[in-house]
């Protein structure tokens, strides 16, 4: 008769994974990171296909996130930070006919600030923790998306720390640092015509747009804006992303 599957369900944390792994013996898995760990589970998914003689269905990631569950205020950028490069990574090689939903929107954050999104206020309106700025950067990017090339860093994941796309407005990029050190971000964008741009910053990290530590409404601000020229078709900029800081940057032609 007709299957009565329509999908499959995993869970992801990657931190407490790790933990598990460790204690387990699979010391190569454990040292993976995030979007090592995703490509593992579709690898062991369709080897368990074929074994059980299963149909092929999307999987959903119905829980996805970087951080323990806790209470402790910094873990929700911390969680942030990482999630960006997973949910980047969606879509790339080994992860075809993956969905992500990251956990999760509303939670008691007194239980689960590393994972909640928004948090509710008295008087009965809403504001984004780092989880929900990050989720948010990403759902604004419109456009067609552009190759983008990270340099080689240290760290789990960094190869996914940027995505950039173009829509009739100009360029938007989303870059993290998923990383426990500051670093300069140097941002090279080619193929442009040649002239000013305005650059606009919208930084998140322990202090800025961080309703949960540092400052911010719950929506997400501008922090910075400067004036770039490109010249020869590249424009370039540099800023620092702090420690489990992410950026949303936008590129507009004057």
């Amino acid at each position: 008769g007709a299957c009565p599957m329509d999908f499959y369900s995993y869970h992801l944390y990657n931190i407490p994974e790790s933990a598990r792994m460790f204690r387990a013996g699979r010391d190569k898995e454990a040292v993976m990171g995030g979007v090592g760990k995703l490509r593992r589970i579709m690898e062991q998914h369709k080897e368990l296909l074929a074994e059980l003689d299963l149909p092929e269905k999307p999987v959903f990631l119905d829980e996805l996130g970087r951080a323990r569950t806790t209470g402790i205020d910094g873990d929700a950028i911390y969680n942030a930070a990482g999630l960006l490069t997973y949910l980047i990574a969606f879509g790339s090689e080994g992860l075809e006919g993956l969905y992500p939903f990251p956990w999760c929107t509303f939670h008691n954050p007194k239980l689960q600030i590393s994972y909640t999104q928004y948090l509710l206020n008295a008087d009965g309106t809403y504001s984004a923790t780092p989880n929900g700025h990050a989720v948010k950067m990403l759902h604004d990017l419109t456009g067609d998306r552009l190759e983008t090339v990270v340099s080689d860093g240290v760290g789990t994941d960094v190869e996914f720390r940027a995505v950039a796309v173009r829509d009739d407005r100009g360029i938007s990029m989303v870059c993290t640092n998923p990383t426990a050190d500051a670093t300069v971000n140097y941002i090279e964008i080619d193929g442009l015509m040649d002239g000013e741009y305005l650059v606009e910053a919208y930084h998140c990290n322990y202090r800025d747009n961080n309703i949960v530590t540092g400052h911010g409404t719950g929506v997400l601000e501008k922090t910075a804006e400067a004036i770039r020229c490109a010249k020869d078709g590249v424009l370039k900029h540099r800023t620092l992303l702090e420690k489990d800081g992410f950026a949303l940057f936008r590129f507009t032609k004057r």
